[in-house]
């Protein structure tokens, strides 16, 4: 088995989001309602065609910025290569630049690889609601 060339990660530009719009149908199955475009969005670049997205939003607190992870995807033929991984620690790196302390990751039970990424940065199960799980720890 050779070598995997890694992505570049990195901001996406305006004229990808119909490409994260499609890798995000490719990897949950069916259309997002996310908004790339309002959200800061990172991809997954390898060699010029994104495999990968990550976005948050940042929400002030009296101690300082909650970072939320919106949405998160990765083609399905190039899962299980740690670009998940990269994607979320890149997302929780710019946030915790523009003063985040916290994240908060909400995820739909039963998705085991968001899971394990959420919980390999440090984030707890804290409760569920409307289908989804949060897990919330320090950034």
């Amino acid at each position: 088995r050779g070598l995997r060339a890694l992505p570049l990660i990195r901001w996406v530009r305006p004229d990808e989001h119909p490409k994260v719009r499609e890798v995000a149908v490719r990897s949950h199955g069916s259309p997002s309602r996310v908004n790339y475009s309002a959200f800061p969005t990172v991809v997954a670049d390898l060699a010029g065609r994104i495999v990968g997205y990550a976005s948050f939003t940042l929400a002030p607190t009296e101690k300082g910025y909650v970072a939320y992870g919106i949405d998160m995807g990765v083609l399905p033929s190039h899962r299980k290569r740690g670009i998940g991984r990269e994607l979320h620690e890149e997302r929780c790196r710019i946030a915790r630049e523009c003063g985040g302390v916290d994240f908060v990751g909400i995820v739909t039970p039963g998705n085991v690889a968001m899971i394990r990424i959420l919980e390999a940065s440090g984030l707890t199960y804290q409760s569920s609601s409307d289908g989804r799980d949060f897990y919330i720890g320090p950034l």
